[in-house]
């Protein structure tokens, strides 16, 4: 019983991380990840954050406080990231192709 719990848990994460990559183009919905807690939610280069990471963030306010993940990829970034910058330079090239970023 242990292992075909453990066996779904596995698949579960699994259906996660595909379901976050995921391009929904007739509502252009696309998803991504919070660079506090590396959960999904939508791609928003001005919003990198879920509201609980928000809510944590704002009592400092601080945009180029470092963070744990990149927005796009989900990766670790090192404290590499930022509000400011939350996509790591080695996936900003795919980012602005993707989303048309500036």
């Amino acid at each position: 019983m242990k292992r075909v719990l453990s066996f779904l848990g596995f698949g579960i994460i699994i259906f996660i991380i595909i379901a976050s990559f995921k391009i929904n183009s007739g509502n252009e919905f696309y998803y991504a990840f919070s660079e506090k807690y590396n959960v999904p939610i939508p791609f928003n280069v001005e919003k990198p954050m879920s509201y609980e990471a928000f809510k944590l963030w704002s009592k400092y306010c601080d945009p180029d406080y470092a963070e744990k993940f990149c927005h796009f990829s989900g990766e670790p970034s090192n404290g590499e990231t930022s509000v400011s910058k939350p996509i790591l330079k080695k996936n900003w090239k795919k980012a602005k192709e993707i989303f048309g970023l500036q």
